[in-house]
């Protein structure tokens, strides 16, 4: 019992609460940062994923209008090609 008494005495001291507390700090400390690395790494597959997967319906659209519109692009290219010829 003296050697249990002795050990509860030692982790009294100002000296062993500090060391516990600086260890709580800092272990605090690496599971929040741990953390935040983790979700980074979550959310930045998360983002590329849905990045990804949206742009394709985007790029349908801009095809689709540039094919509409190309018709007339050529259309009006034809006719200012004989007028810039002028000058």
């Amino acid at each position: 019992m003296a050697f249990g008494q002795g050990v509860e005495q030692l982790l009294e001291t100002d000296n062993i609460r500090e060391l516990v507390n600086d260890l709580t700090e800092d272990l605090r400390k690496l599971v929040c940062w741990k953390i935040e690395e983790v979700l980074k790494e979550e959310v930045i597959k998360l983002i590329h994923s849905a990045t990804e997967q949206s742009s394709e319906k985007p790029g349908e659209d801009i095809r689709t209008q540039l094919q509409l519109a190309l018709p007339e692009l050529i259309a009006k290219l034809a006719q200012e090609k004989p007028e810039r010829g002028v000058t």
